[in-house]
């Protein structure tokens, strides 16, 4: 008879395979389970945390819409000193959950500021976004005309930086000289644009056309850009037609000087200037700004405006049209002291050696007329510093004009062998009701 030992006996085996493999099983099971929970979890977790930053960008994006319509119906105004704040009470929309907080906007720089929206999710999840914007600079180009922009023959567009060079020539360039138009641009033979020329579109959405007949561009020659708002300040039905309201009313025509004139005319009873042969006339500038509120300007052969800036900028809003012909002289001058300059040259006994060109940036001309026949004529051989901005009208310079500033109108030409210098300084000193947003930081909770 054969006996197995009992270490042999094999009944029962299977039910403790079965047991652990149920065992292992259920561990995988559990193991699954809790995987398959986590997941779940880091998935409404990530979808609550998305759903916050969304909302948070909302916030960012709709702030920046109430911004802009407050700033254009006069209803909201940014800060405008350093570190001072405005309060944005902006509330959420319907399906929207975002806050501000702080609920204000900070100025921190020049045109530069900054504001904080906070986004809320589902499991109490938020997401808080550190926004900074600025207003959008009017001046994008040194020459840009509307309609047309012709640049004659070796007629050249430079760029420089008034406070770091008062009085550049083409080697100072500082590659910036952008021009552009939204429907045409001609650059004729040896034209020089230091920097790009660009294309935008005109009121239907056609794309501007260029002309090259020999032009020679540093930059892009054509760059396909987004229609260019004509009017950016709004002289008309914006916020400098107030300005032009309120000129109109109280203004500082009577601070004009006439220093030398055969006819003795200053500003007359109609807001004109009219300057005939070796006539005279100072705008003389203050801190702030001189607002001088003139319907035609017209200087003679020989005749001289001079806009002293000495105590602060002059400022023109000009309603009609402004001719300096041949042999005139429209002059921004700086540095003159009581009793030393009164700035005339055609009457030697006055000592004029101590003034000097102004900043481009502490005299411009605003024109609003819309008459189509209107023009800002500036004749040959004049010297011209300042912000010319004629956005419904034709801005001419002629032959060996030198222009320092920037030049802004509905059709611009610019004649044989002018030089225009470009200063960038001007670009954040003359700003719309359009915020760009400049950055944004998601700072993590």
């Amino acid at each position: 008879m054969n006996f197995l030992r009992p270490f042999q006996r094999e009944s029962g085996a299977a039910l403790v395979i079965g047991l652990m493999f149920l065992a292992v099983l259920a561990m995988l099971g559990a193991t699954a389970a809790v995987l398959t929970t986590t997941d779940i979890q880091i998935g409404a977790n990530y979808k609550a945390s998305a759903e916050a930053l969304q909302d948070a960008e909302a916030g960012v994006n709709y702030a920046i819409g109430q911004m802009e319509a407050g700033l254009k119906n006069g209803s909201f105004s940014l800060p405008t000193t350093t570190g001072g704040t405005t309060s944005l009470s902006f509330a959420a929309p319907t399906g929207f959950s975002f806050s501000y907080s702080p609920a204000i906007i900070t100025m921190i720089g020049e045109n530069q500021y900054s504001f904080t929206s906070v986004g809320s999710g589902s499991n109490n999840s938020t997401a808080t976004i550190a926004a900074t914007v600025k207003k959008q600079p009017a001046i994008m180009f040194g020459v840009f005309g509307d309609k047309k922009l012709d640049l004659g023959n070796t007629a050249a567009v430079y760029s420089y930086s008034h406070s770091n060079n008062p009085n550049p020539g083409p080697g100072d360039s500082t590659g910036e000289g952008d021009v552009g138009s939204n429907e045409s641009v001609i650059l004729r033979n040896n034209s020089i644009v230091d920097g790009d020329v660009a294309l935008g579109e005109d009121a239907f959405g056609n794309d501007g056309t260029l002309t090259d007949q020999g032009g020679i561009v540093s930059g892009t020659n054509g760059e396909d850009i987004d229609r260019v708002d004509p009017d950016p300040l709004g002289v008309v039905g914006g916020e400098y037609a107030s300005k032009f309201a309120t000129y109109s009313v109280t203004n500082d025509n009577s601070d004009a000087t006439l220093v030398f004139s055969n006819t003795g005319n200053s500003i007359d009873a109609s807001n004109d200037i009219d300057l005939g042969s070796s006539d005279d006339l100072t705008l003389k500038g203050k801190a702030g700004g001189s607002n001088y509120y003139i319907r035609d300007v017209s200087v003679g052969n020989k005749a001289a405006l001079y806009l002293d800036t000495t105590n602060g900028p002059v400022y023109i809003y000009l309603t009609g049209e402004f001719n300096a012909v041949t042999g005139s002289e429209v002059v921004n001058t700086t540095g003159c002291g009581a009793g030393a300059c009164n700035c005339c040259v055609w009457t030697p006994s006055l000592d004029c050696s101590a003034c000097a060109i102004g900043a481009p940036s502490d005299f411009a001309i605003f024109a609003n007329s819309q008459s189509g026949t209107d023009i800002i004529s500036i004749g040959n051989s004049v010297a011209f510093s300042g912000f010319i901005y004629a956005p419904y009208l034709t801005v001419r310079m002629d032959n060996s004009a030198d222009i320092y500033g920037a030049i802004m109108g509905c059709e611009v030409e610019i004649v044989n062998s002018v030089e225009v210098y470009f200063d960038t300084d001007m670009v954040e000193q003359y700003t719309t009701n359009n915020l760009i947003l400049t950055t944004w930081r998601d700072v993590r909770n």
